[in-house]
C-alpha cells in the first residue's frame, strides 16, 4: 500500500526559482520610450505649426544610448543561464530606439543635404552676379524675399526708393545699396571678376529659426589679390501670405564676412600705391580749394609733359604781359583789362586749357539727385570750380578722398595702374547754399613697374560725379533741428 504521505511523481513540479529583471532592459526600455515620446511630440508640434522637425543633434545620443542598453540587456540575459529575465523588455526598448532613431535620423540627413545644396546654389549664383558686376541684382538677393518682389534691378532709383536709408541721409551716412557696395566680400569679388576661383569648404552651422532655414557656409576665394576664406550666411523661407511661391533665399549680410586673408605680393604693392595716390589726390584737392587752377589742370596732364607745358605757359604769359604793357602805354584805359588779365597766369591757363567738361575729365552722365533743381545746382557748381575765376564763384570748402572705391575696381593697363578713389566735395555758393557731391576719381600712374617702391608720378584721368545734394533740401536727422 502506497505511502499516503507522498505524492505521485507526475504531480511533482519544478521548484519556483526567482529571476531578477535585467536593469539594462529596464533602462533600455525607458530610454527608447523617452526618445520616442520626444520625437512624437516634436512631430505633432511641427505639423500643427507648419515647421520642420529639427531636434538638437545631441538628442540622437538618446537613441544610441537606448540601443546600447537594449543590446547590453540581451547579452547579459543570454549569459545569465536563466537567472536574469527581461528579454522582452530589452527587445521593445531596442525596437523603439532603432525605429524612431533611424526614422528621424533619415529625415534629418535628407533635410540637411537638401537645404545645404539649395543654400550653396543660391550663394554661388550670388557670387556670379558679383563677379559680373551685377551689383543691384546681388543687392536684391540680400534683401527680404517679400520686399524685393517686382523691383526693377536696372533702375537704381527704384532700388533706392524701395530700400531707403534708416535715417535722413547725410554725406556721412550711406544708403543700404552704398553700404552693400562697401562690404569687403562684395568688393573682393567685384575686383576679382569672373577670373575668381571659388571653392566650397562646407557647412559651418545650420538651423531653423524665425520661420526659415539659416545656413552658414564657408568658401575659399582666390583672386589676384590673394586667397581668402569667406563665411556666407543664407536664409531660406517660405511666404505664409503668398507674396512668392516656394522657398526663397536671401544672403544675410550681417553674417557674411571675410575670416582669413593671405594677400598676394601684388595686393601688397597695390596697398602701398593706393596710399601714394591718395596723397597725390589730397594735394590736388587742396589746390582746387585754393583756386589754383594752374596746378589743378597740370595734375591732369601726363607727368612727362608737365614741365614742358608749364614752361611754355610761363613764356607765353611773359610775352603777353610785355605786349600788354607796350599797348597800354598808348591807350592805358582801354588796355587796362588785358594788362591785368595777361599778368594773371592762372586765369590765362584756365581760359586756355582747363575745360574739364570738354576734355571728358569732369563726367556728369551718372549724376543723380533728389530733384532736378538740386541736380542742376550741383552740376553748375562743379563746373564753376574748374572754370576761370569770376565774381561769385563757388568755393570748395571741403574735399575728402578715400583710399578705395566701391564703384570702380583698380586696373592694370599695360605698364600703368589706374586706382579709383571715392571722394566727397562740399561746395559753398555765393547764395549761401551748401552743396555736396559724391564722385569717383581715377588716378593713373606714369609708365613703369607696378610697385610702390618706384614711387610713380600720378595724374587725374577722370572725375565721375555720382550723387549730389543740397543741404537745405535734406530733412533733419533724428534729434537734430533743421537749419
Amino acid at each position: 500500500m502506497a505511502d499516503p504521505s507522498t505524492f505521485p511523481e507526475e504531480h511533482v513540479g519544478e521548484p519556483l526559482v526567482y529571476r531578477r529583471i535585467s536593469g539594462f532592459a529596464i533602462a533600455g526600455l525607458i530610454t527608447g520610450g523617452c526618445y520616442a515620446v520626444i520625437v512624437a511630440l516634436a512631430c505633432v508640434s511641427g505639423l500643427r505649426e507648419g515647421t520642420p522637425v529639427l531636434l538638437p543633434p545631441w538628442l540622437q545620443a538618446i537613441a544610441v544610448l537606448g540601443v546600447g542598453l537594449a543590446v547590453a540587456a540581451l547579452v547579459h540575459i543570454s549569459l545569465s543561464e536563466g537567472t536574469v529575465a527581461g528579454s522582452k523588455l530589452a527587445v521593445w526598448g531596442l525596437l523603439l530606439s532603432v525605429f524612431f532613431g533611424l526614422g528621424y535620423g533619415s529625415y534629418y540627413v535628407a533635410t540637411y543635404f537638401a537645404i545645404r545644396q539649395q543654400a550653396n546654389n543660391f550663394a554661388r549664383r550670388w557670387f556670379t552676379r558679383l563677379e559680373e558686376g551685377k551689383i543691384n541684382q546681388a543687392f536684391l538677393d540680400a534683401q527680404d524675399p517679400a520686399s524685393r518682389q517686382h523691383v526693377n534691378h536696372d533702375d537704381e532709383d527704384a532700388v533706392n526708393a524701395r530700400f531707403p536709408a534708416g535715417m535722413a541721409r547725410s554725406m556721412a551716412a550711406k544708403t543700404p545699396l552704398e553700404a552693400f557696395r562697401d562690404n569687403e566680400v562684395v568688393r573682393l569679388l567685384g575686383q576679382g571678376g569672373t577670373a575668381s576661383q571659388i571653392t566650397p569648404l562646407g557647412v559651418k552651422d545650420w538651423e531653423y529659426a524665425r520661420g526659415g532655414y539659416r545656413v552658414q557656409r564657408t568658401y575659399q576665394i582666390e583672386t589676384q589679390e590673394g586667397v581668402f576664406e569667406v563665411e556666407v550666411t543664407a536664409m531660406g523661407s517660405t511666404s505664409r501670405t503668398r507674396e512668392y511661391e516656394g522657398r526663397e533665399w536671401q544672403i544675410i549680410m550681417g553674417g557674411t564676412r571675410m575670416q582669413n586673408a593671405q594677400l598676394s605680393d601684388l595686393a601688397k604693392e597695390i596697398g602701398g600705391l593706393r596710399e601714394q595716390s591718395n596723397f597725390f589726390l589730397e594735394a590736388w584737392g587742396s589746390n582746387l580749394a585754393a583756386g589754383q587752377l594752374e596746378a589743378v589742370y597740370l595734375y591732369t596732364r601726363e607727368p612727362a609733359e608737365r614741365s614742358r607745358f608749364f614752361a611754355e605757359f610761363r613764356r607765353r604769359a611773359i610775352v603777353a604781359v610785355v605786349n600788354a604793357v607796350g599797348v597800354a602805354a598808348l591807350n592805358p584805359l582801354t588796355m587796362l583789362g588785358p594788362l591785368i588779365r595777361a599778368g594773371n597766369p592762372d586765369t590765362e591757363l584756365a581760359d586756355h586749357a582747363a575745360d574739364f567738361d570738354r576734355k571728358n575729365i569732369l563726367q556728369m552722365e551718372k549724376l543723380r539727385a533728389a530733384d532736378v533743381d538740386t541736380k542742376e545746382q550741383v552740376s553748375s557748381a562743379l563746373k564753376a570750380l574748374f572754370a576761370p575765376p569770376r565774381t561769385g564763384r563757388p568755393q570748395l570748402s571741403n574735399f575728402k578722398p578715400s583710399s578705395v572705391s566701391v564703384y570702380r575696381t583698380w586696373k592694370i593697363n599695360g605698364d600703368r595702374i589706374q586706382l579709383p578713389h571715392d571722394c566727397k566735395f562740399t561746395i559753398e555758393t555765393s547764395e549761401g547754399k551748401r552743396l555736396f557731391a559724391d564722385t569717383t576719381i581715377i588716378v593713373e600712374s606714369d609708365p613703369g613697374p607696378i610697385t610702390a617702391s618706384r614711387r610713380p608720378n600720378w595724374r587725374i584721368s577722370s572725375v565721375e560725379v555720382r550723387h549730389g545734394e543740397d543741404r537745405a533740401r535734406m530733412p533733419p536727422m533724428a534729434g537734430q533741428a533743421a537749419f
